[in-house]
């Protein structure tokens, strides 16, 4: 419970508390917010539950003050990221937060697991293999975020336009089939828990 507590307290009330403390200077100012929410916030992946539920609330909070704030005249801009190379996704950092987190693990989540700590560092590489080093595709758009005169409601920040059309054809798919995908994908590149003979 405590990463979703602190997952949750940073992804999605540190925002709230932000736009609650500047909106009165935002509605005298008629200015503009810029919230950076996730690809997680739009499209579920497994094994990172907190970090989902906080960033499909940031883009719920973000697509409600759309609506909410466009009486004052404030622009809600929400940033949505692929997963980049950055600090938070660096191989150290994941590997002190596994580590921190494997010692709150109740004890049947760590019998379903032959060796946890290699189950989970397997996961760690095949997830982070995939990272986009292409970091200025985050920072372009949150320049044109925070300077264009009319930026766009939402920028959907992606390594390439192949990585664009894929996740875009994957999100107009109906759920049924994204879920069927999920699981296709899950049993091909995870390792499964020793106690899953599905």
């Amino acid at each position: 419970m405590d990463d979703i507590k602190y997952t949750l307290d940073v992804n999605t009330l540190g925002p709230i508390r932000m736009i609650k403390e500047f909106l009165p200077l935002l509605k005298k100012s008629k200015g503009r917010i810029v919230n950076v929410t996730s690809l997680a916030g739009v499209i579920t992946f497994p094994f990172i539950t907190p970090y989902t539920i906080s960033k499909y609330a940031a883009v719920g909070l973000a697509e409600s003050l759309k609506q909410e704030l466009d009486v004052w005249g404030i622009k809600v801009v929400s940033i949505e990221p692929e997963l980049f190379q950055t600090g938070m996704s660096s191989s150290e950092n994941v590997d002190r937060e596994l580590g921190t987190s494997y010692k709150k693990f109740e004890k049947s989540l760590k019998d379903d697991y032959e060796d946890p700590i290699k189950y989970f560092t397997k996961l760690k590489q095949i997830v982070l293999y995939f990272a986009s080093p292409k970091v200025s595709a985050v920072v372009d758009d949150l320049e044109s975020a925070v300077s264009l005169a009319y930026p766009d409601n939402t920028y959907k920040c992606r390594r390439n336009g192949f990585a664009r059309f894929i996740v875009f054809c994957f999100e107009v798919l109906p759920r049924t089939w994204q879920l069927n995908i999920s699981k296709v994908i899950v049993r091909v590149l995870f390792p499964m828990p020793v106690k899953s003979e599905r």
